[in-house]
């Protein structure tokens, strides 16, 4: 799993403070279209919480973009689409902070950046005005392996099919690439007058072979989530109790057992991959940030006004599903190492000031798959770890 990704267990003092361009941007707005540089975090997708794709996890990169600046009208509904080419950088860290277990980093990093090409397109039926269907779709390939025509530079455009890119049914061609891929579909409805909203996100991280096999075997290389948000009125003017919950899946399916057999029940997970070292950006998922192969259910519970917000968080986790299946499989001394924990949210503004805060406890039940002192092979009882996290951000409106 080392070898296949860039997540390091601890970053190191050269992370702790650095200067960096932030949430900036330059761009040439001509009608609806926006052309421009940017190293801004990029949002695909539905998501609240989560998004399989881009999501505001790591640290944004350095990219180029052409996108809609508005909703374009092409008579049958409404467009929107991005397109970016962009370039993410490997952490260079060791995964470990155990240097005995480092010895098993054996494939150490290129010292290459990797060229990173996306799109994503929305569309809103004219039919179904509070509906939205959508498409993301990336490649990322170390730079030195890009060959240097539009077919290199824009592989987004390829087939999705493998069949229609391999040679006499050879995938050795094409795996010589060292391309690493991932799609995803998502689906968004709301009602105004209900206050409801529901949406899902489906993604694929290795593409079929070719429609069959994409119908018979859709849970192959997919990760997905699907979540909704419900405003009640509260009798207060301009006052609304919200819920909202989301569940995102990202452990490999059940059927690596049968597709992985010789593998000890498992490849890679979503994010990974063994040539271009995963979807991330100095040592970060660009996407899911719940960890490596983790799937989370999250429900929030608030009462809001504007810009003020007073609520309950809760949130369980389940922490490196993919490696937990792979390296202890059904073995009944090592149970799942799962969190679960309470947030506190509370949100305000004072005229240009906003102030936007969360504090959360966190019990770890079998923290890091260890067997607590009292354990015994017959009564296996793990490691439980208690946690505090708290965040604050203040921001300041130049122009209200």
């Amino acid at each position: 799993y080392w070898n296949y990704g860039d997540h390091p267990e601890r970053f190191s003092k050269e992370y702790n403070s650095f200067a960096w361009w932030g949430q900036s941007y330059i761009s040439l707005n001509a009608g609806p279209l926006a052309l421009g540089a940017s190293t801004e975090n990029i949002w695909w997708g539905p998501g609240q919480f989560n998004s399989l794709i881009f999501s505001n996890n790591a640290r944004g990169m350095k990219h180029l973009f052409l996108r809609t600046s508005r909703p374009a009208n092409i008579f049958i509904g409404k467009l929107e689409a991005e397109l970016i080419v962009g370039r993410a950088e490997d952490s260079g860290l060791l995964p470990s902070q155990n240097e005995r277990l480092n010895g098993l980093f054996a494939n150490p990093f290129r010292g290459d950046w990797k060229y990173v090409t996306g799109l994503t397109v929305t569309f809103q039926p004219v039919f179904l005005p509070n509906f939205f269907a959508g498409l993301n779709r990336t490649f990322q390939q170390y730079n030195d392996d890009v060959t240097d025509d539009f077919q290199g530079r824009m592989p987004i455009l390829e087939a999705f099919q493998k069949v229609n890119l391999f040679t006499n049914d050879n995938s050795v061609v094409y795996d010589s690439r060292g391309q690493d891929q991932q799609v995803s579909f998502f689906l968004r409805y709301y009602n105004i007058k209900a206050n409801f909203e529901a949406y899902a996100e489906y993604g694929k991280q290795d593409h079929s072979y070719n429609w069959r096999e994409f119908i018979l075997n859709p849970e192959h290389a997919r990760a997905y989530l699907m979540g909704f948000t419900k405003l009640f009125k509260t009798g207060t003017p301009g006052s609304l109790f919200q819920i909202r919950a989301e569940i995102v899946q990202q452990a490999e399916s059940v059927n690596r057992y049968i597709r992985y057999a010789d593998q000890n029940d498992g490849n890679t997970s979503w994010h990974t991959h063994y040539q271009v070292r995963g979807f991330t950006n100095e040592g970060q998922s660009m996407g899911v940030g719940i960890g490596v192969g983790g799937n989370a259910q999250i429900l929030e519970v608030s009462k809001i006004s504007s810009l003020n917000k007073i609520g309950v968080l809760l949130q369980r986790i389940e922490n490196h599903q993919d490696f937990y299946n792979r390296a202890f499989g059904s073995s009944s001394n090592k149970k799942p190492w799962v969190d679960f924990s309470v947030g506190l949210l509370w949100d305000h503004q004072w005229d240009r000031f906003i102030l936007s805060s969360k504090t959360q406890v966190i019990q770890g039940v079998n923290y890091q798959w260890e067997n607590s002192s009292e354990s015994s092979a017959d009564f296996p009882q793990g490691q439980k770890l208690f946690t505090f996290s708290g965040t604050l951000n203040l921001i300041y409106q130049i122009h209200k």
